[in-house]
């Protein structure tokens, strides 16, 4: 590539990149339609480097813990256009490292990235209430296998894993404290993450994330919670082969 072509690229980007913080700072003030133009400035840096997204990511994620800080003070009302679209990895990790008190996670196919393990796992150790809500029998074997590779690194670090009997649990949401849901089509898992196209919503109103929390419960009382010292028991042969479904998390 040409310097002339770089250089013309890395002006190009400056300028998407200072349009992006001007649009993340109006989020952060609550303005309606920074929503809108920061997702126009995410279509725009389509095709740019990967270190544009990950400044972008970064931006983003900055934001959206500065907003959920306000809300949890009383200093900040969350309006109709704060209920937008969190579609990616990075946007449920900002959530999970902005809970304070719990972070409820159910989904039908546990498979997610490590930095998103590293999430939970870094929540239970600073002693917010993590609980993950999978289906005890699963329609794609070899993801089911993968998730129960993961358990033990959840339950050595305090977080509770539950297994939903029969019928199969196709939900897919995420709660942070009491402020925040995530729900929509994306499983947690790497696939729907960052391939799949997948529709997602987070929303603040108060009263559906309570009634998302009461549906939560009914399903946990069709779980059994795992208990570490007895999942460690489990047979070698079980081990092995949930440990070798993991080595295929990046195809799941």
């Amino acid at each position: 590539m040409s310097e002339e072509i770089l250089e013309a690229f890395a002006a190009e980007t400056a300028e998407i990149l200072e349009a992006v913080e001007a649009a993340v700072a109006d989020l952060e003030a609550g303005a309606p339609d920074a929503v809108d133009r920061l997702f126009r400035q995410v279509h725009t840096l389509k095709g740019s480097a990967g270190i544009v997204g990950m400044e972008l990511a970064e931006l983003f994620a900055h934001a959206w813990e500065n907003r959920l800080g306000r809300i949890r003070s009383g200093e900040s009302r969350p309006g109709p256009e704060t209920a937008d679209a969190l579609l990616g990895c990075r946007d449920r990790f900002a959530a999970i490292v902005s809970a304070r008190q719990q972070v409820i996670a159910v989904t039908p196919y546990f498979v997610p990235t490590r930095d998103l393990i590293q999430a939970l796992r870094s929540a239970a150790r600073r002693g917010v209430t993590v609980k993950l809500v999978v289906p005890r029998y699963n329609n794609h074997v070899y993801a089911g296998l993968a998730g129960r590779a993961l358990y033990e690194d959840l339950l050595e670090a305090g977080a509770r894993v539950f297994e939903r009997e029969r019928p199969f649990l196709h939900a897919k949401v995420l709660l942070i404290d009491n402020v925040l849901a995530i729900v929509g089509t994306a499983n947690l898992d790497a696939r729907s993450l960052r391939l799949n196209y997948e529709t997602n919503l987070a929303v603040h109103d108060q009263r559906l994330v309570y009634g998302l929390h009461n549906a939560v419960a009914e399903e946990l009382s069709h779980s059994a919670e795992i208990n570490l010292r007895a999942w460690r028991r489990r047979p070698l042969r079980q081990k092995l082969l949930e440990n070798f479904c993991g080595l295929l998390t990046p195809a799941l």
